[in-house]
């Protein structure tokens, strides 16, 4: 039976919040970074295992508008449906980060967005973002890999945040940002920004299939 998409953007909002917490629970610990950066991939393991086969666990809007624009091509938006269904994730995404920032706020708030490298915001965006449209690209060649999803995006991940811990970046969704910049953090427009231009490269990239 197939979920309404209120009940799967609830589902979107709870995994958001919950890989939110995870997020501070890392920054404000004792925890190293490549501690902090395993706790955060492992909990992103779990929430793809638990909630995948619901919403199919984004918990980010960069991966829901990929996933809308790879599966249905670039003239997706003039689908009202589709469109709607879009949106409505991505809200709910934002809200379960608001939320999480809300009630559990990163200690050192002030630099957390202002500090970040963008330049190396976009590179580690755009390759979590391939990692995850190649795992679902292999998803449909090979459909035993798919119960490897959670695994595979999760571990990806971790290398991911370690290299982004040491470099002053690693934000890699602009959920987070978005609960940051309302926990009182300054300079998200710059982040969305080069998120957006992220995003763009990769509708680029996949513009000739759909051709």
């Amino acid at each position: 039976m197939n979920n309404s998409i209120i009940y799967r953007s609830f589902i979107e909002l709870i995994g958001t919040a919950i890989l939110s917490v995870a997020i501070i629970t890392g920054k404000n610990s004792s925890l190293s970074i490549v501690e902090s950066s395993i706790f955060i991939g492992l909990t992103l393991c779990f929430l793809i295992h638990l909630f995948g086969r619901i919403s199919g666990a984004h918990f980010n809007p960069l991966v829901t508008l990929m996933f809308v624009q790879f599966h249905n091509g670039n003239h997706w938006y003039k689908k009202k449906s589709l469109l709607v269904n879009t949106i409505l994730y991505i809200l709910f995404q934002l809200i379960g980060a608001s939320i999480a920032f809300s009630f559990y706020q990163i200690r050192e708030i002030d630099n957390a967005l202002t500090s970040v490298n963008l330049f190396n915001e976009g590179l580690l965006t755009f390759i979590f973002l391939s990692l995850i449209k190649i795992w679902s690209e292999e998803g449909k060649i090979c459909p035993e890999s798919k119960p490897l999803s959670g695994i595979v995006v999760g571990l990806g991940l971790i290398p991911i945040l370690i290299f982004g811990g040491l470099n002053a970046s690693g934000l890699l969704n602009p959920a987070i940002a978005i609960g940051i910049f309302i926990s009182g953090a300054s300079g998200l427009k710059s982040i969305l920004f080069i998120e957006i231009i992220i995003l763009m490269m990769l509708y680029l990239t996949s513009k000739i299939k759909y051709q």
